[in-house]
């Protein structure tokens, strides 16, 4: 198995987290859940194998991609096909770090996985095929800071409201309330709102559920056994009941479940 990941270069890092690639990656398994995470990702699938989106509840199939795709911030889960013996490549973007690149709200993509040429057309093409001639992952890595560089559509890239916001929420999620954050950016709830999902895709209080939540699933990541009742406190749910809902409701199982569940990467769980 092949996998490399790596940051971008300036200014791009400020939009984009990382790229990763992967080869040869085996699993015994050929479904999985993929769990909300609060990011815009895009996935460059550079075999001729497609990947197919399941429904949550009934595994019909609901979606089938191809080449390649873009995912908006879910508040669901995602059951897709697994990646085993696959060629990848990840773009994960930071919250609101997709928006320059795109020339409508992220809130449109919210809850949504689109194939990627049907937003970029002959671009996208010509990149994932420059992709797959490359004979290394860092010469891909090369190719694809050169296509966002030539993407971005915005002379300020990051928008220093969006930014406080979003490290605001990830550094106090359990205390989090917009009418607190508004007074210190000077924005109106409604207008600090009406930003956030058009450049971040969703409302900054859904933003702050998905980052207490995986908060969460970080801090049991090594864990075998877990005090529910400590955890549920430290993330700032006012009980154990509350937290266990909103568990569910994100990971569509209970939290004692899921640690008998879960897989051997983060936010990956095998449907067997």
């Amino acid at each position: 198995m092949v996998f490399e990941q790596t940051t971008p270069r300036s200014p791009l890092n400020l939009l984009i987290d990382n790229y990763v690639y992967y080869n040869g990656f085996e699993v015994s398994y050929k479904m999985e859940k993929l769990l909300p995470d609060g990011t815009v990702n895009i996935v460059i699938n550079l075999t001729g194998n497609p990947k197919n989106i399941y429904g949550n509840e009934d595994l019909n199939l609901v979606g089938t991609f191809k080449k390649g795709l873009i995912a908006g911030i879910h508040k669901d889960y995602i059951t897709k096909d697994s990646d085993g013996d696959s060629e990848m490549i990840v773009i994960q973007f930071k919250p609101g770090g997709a928006f320059p690149f795109f020339n409508f709200p992220l809130s449109e993509l919210t809850g949504k996985i689109i194939e990627l040429d049907e937003i970029w057309g002959r671009k996208f093409w010509d990149l994932r095929e420059k992709l797959s001639e490359s004979p290394t992952p860092k010469r891909c890595f090369n190719i694809l800071d050169n296509y966002f560089i030539k993407q971005l559509k915005r002379d300020s890239i990051e928008n220093p409201f969006i930014k406080y916001a979003v490290d605001a929420i990830k550094l106090y999620p359990a205390v989090f309330a917009v009418k607190r954050l508004t007074q210190k950016i000077g924005y109106s709830q409604k207008h600090l709102i009406d930003i956030f999902k058009k450049e971040v895709g969703v409302s900054p209080k859904l933003y702050m559920r998905l980052v207490r939540f995986q908060r969460v699933i970080q801090q049991i990541e090594n864990q075998k056994e877990v005090d529910w009742s400590e955890i549920a406190l430290s993330a700032g749910f006012y009980d154990q009941s509350h937290f266990a809902n909103e568990f569910k409701r994100f990971c569509g199982m209970n939290p004692t479940t899921y640690l008998s569940s879960r897989g051997s990467h983060l936010n990956y769980i095998p449907i067997e």
